[in-house]
């Protein structure tokens, strides 16, 4: 490998989303290719119901993409088990949730959200620690 391939941390191919058959066929990630390099910043925004929430889910290993690839590092990561997934989201993929569980929401009514419009943020290996941009 070499430039861009040797510094990312995160990667995707072709990746696609797609839920139902024939005429309730939902294509709600279709293709997307992605570079994401070390201590990069990166904001995945649109329309409500652009897909969105789902690419950031798949990006995560939340979800399993109906196709493509992902890879962490050199590592690809889109055919993993969940028993191989659940250490990779637990040591080197962090999310910030826009929205609060009710039962937290119901103890501290008045805090703030702190992941803005953009809902979700995705924290990659090499993304330097720091605090929540005002």
């Amino acid at each position: 490998m070499s430039g861009i391939e040797d510094t990312c941390v995160l990667r995707a191919r072709g990746l696609r989303k797609q839920y139902g058959r024939e005429a309730g066929l939902v294509r709600a990630v279709d293709g997307v290719d992605l570079d994401v390099a070390a201590g990069q910043t990166l904001a995945v925004m649109g329309p409500s119901g652009c897909g969105k929430s789902t690419l950031l889910h798949l990006l995560g290993g939340l979800d399993r993409p109906t196709a493509g690839e992902l890879f962490f590092g050199n590592r690809r990561v889109d055919q993993l088990s969940e028993r191989a997934l659940a250490p990779l989201r637990r040591h080197e993929i962090g999310f910030v949730f826009q929205a609060f569980p009710a039962s937290r929401r119901a103890h501290r009514p008045r805090e703030r959200r702190t992941a803005g419009p953009v809902g979700q943020i995705i924290t990659t290996a090499g993304a330097p620690p720091g605090p929540p941009a005002p």
